[in-house]
């Protein structure tokens, strides 16, 4: 398996699908795709939840996302997919003072080495400068490639959105920086606790590839409760982690994203989990007195 520039691109937005932590849920949560509109909108915005390694044949397919696609006039996402990000994340993953083989216990490196590779067929020892949140979101990348891979040809739904708006000159920005999300998945934890956290992934192979398989087969299902209820099962990750990850970006967001569709419809393509529970994007829209609906496909 080759590593490519999709697998790549993908892992820098990456949301942590490995990511478990207690949250509260809205009750209208079944849905990735939702319309904003009401409080004096003079046209609805539309809110999209991505699953960053699937690829563009899923919105090909269903032409309703398409179609309310074409019907604004800027696309927001996490943050401008382009060709400075993946130097800046590769960059950032990797280890200066230490190697993965001297920070991980044998067993943990061992077992590590050996998923990978079944996964990839490439040796750990060819990252081992790499961070071990790095090696968990390599692979889950792997994993997904494996068992879910993207059509020939395909990219991720994310950098797809981005794409087809800069081809119709929409105006195209990220709620964040490259540097925002480097933070967010290396910076707030120290080389111990990421050792910890993959050491975690690792003894929880089997329960972590089941999960993966379910999060693809929620999100095929259009079932954001169910994604939400899988994420967030257990409490592999601490709160504060998890508002690091999640509610503070959330927060930052909507005061972007209030200001952007007052001025013209906006398409918001972020992560999928950024959308349930009482922080997520769903659930803050109503609050702030927006009418927020559903749409199925």
């Amino acid at each position: 398996m080759k590593i490519t520039k999709n697998i790549i691109a993908g892992l820098s937005v990456l949301l942590l699908q490995t990511v478990s932590a207690q949250s509260e849920f809205t009750s209208n949560s079944n849905a990735i795709f939702w319309e904003v509109s009401g409080k004096n909108l003079e046209q609805p915005s539309y809110v999209f939840g991505t699953f960053h390694l699937v690829g563009n044949e899923f919105i090909d397919s269903n032409a309703v996302i398409l179609e309310k696609f074409n019907t604004c006039k800027t696309v927001a996402g996490e943050l401008v997919i382009d060709s400075t990000m993946v130097p800046k994340m590769m960059a950032a993953s990797v280890m200066t003072e230490t190697t993965l083989d001297k920070l991980l216990p044998k067993d943990v490196y061992d077992s590590t080495a050996a998923w990978m590779k079944e996964l990839s067929g490439y040796d750990l020892a060819m990252f081992n400068n790499m961070n071990p949140m790095a090696v968990e979101l390599t692979l889950s990348a792997f994993f997904q490639q494996q068992n879910f891979p993207m059509l020939e040809g395909s990219m991720p739904m994310d950098a797809y959105f981005q794409t087809l708006g800069a081809a119709e000159n929409k105006t195209v920005l990220g709620l964040e920086t490259m540097d925002d999300q480097i933070e967010v998945i290396y910076g707030q934890y120290s080389l111990e606790r990421q050792a910890e956290l993959l050491a975690d992934f690792i003894h929880r192979k089997a329960e972590m590839s089941t999960m993966m398989i379910q999060l693809n087969e929620a999100y095929d299902n259009q079932s954001l409760g169910s994604i939400a209820e899988i994420m967030y099962n257990d409490d592999t990750y601490t709160e504060g982690e998890i508002d690091v990850l999640l509610k503070d970006r959330n927060d930052r967001w909507m005061k972007q994203l209030t200001s952007l569709m007052q001025k013209q419809p906006v398409f918001i393509a972020v992560g999928a989990l950024h959308l349930p529970g009482k922080g997520g994007l769903v659930q803050q829209l109503l609050d702030k007195g927006y009418t927020v609906t559903p749409i199925l496909f």
